[in-house]
């Protein structure tokens, strides 16, 4: 399913092309131009965003890998701690 975003300068060329005085045949195809160019960028865009959700999805691995290190050490610690305090009491 394609979902298809207005955005006000879309709207502004939308309008120019249908109040200037042309054939129909001449119109139509102006806006199939601009359609096809409005997905195009959209295209463009999904490609972009996409990018960035991996790059930022990769930093997020990496980054919970490192505290899940910490985390794991800071416990180990603490048992160690708890089963010297257990065997001295």
């Amino acid at each position: 399913m394609r979902r298809f975003v207005v955005s006000t300068p879309s709207l502004a060329g939308l309008a120019a092309l249908l109040l200037a005085p042309k054939s129909g045949q001449e119109l139509r195809g102006e806006i199939g131009d601009a359609a096809t160019r409005a997905e195009e960028r959209a295209e463009d865009l999904k490609g972009q965003m996409a990018g960035k959700y991996e790059e930022l999805k990769s930093k997020m691995d990496q980054h919970m890998k490192e505290h899940a290190k910490d985390a794991a050490e800071a416990t180990e610690e603490l048992a160690q701690d708890v089963e010297a305090q257990i065997e001295e009491a």
